[in-house]
């Protein structure tokens, strides 16, 4: 099985300590949208922070 690397999008965090909080943003090409890709993501990023 051949491994393929492609960006499909890109998520940032924005972290206010001030009020104990962080923002996330992100951005996907339209062609992996409502497959769940993101959601993943966001969830591997939330974790992490």
């Amino acid at each position: 099985m051949k491994l393929k690397t492609t960006i499909i999008g890109s998520i940032n965090l924005k972290v206010n300590e001030y009020n104990d909080s962080v923002e996330f943003g992100y951005a996907i090409d339209n062609r992996y949208t409502n497959k769940g890709y993101m959601t993943e993501a966001l969830e591997i990023v939330k974790d992490f922070s």
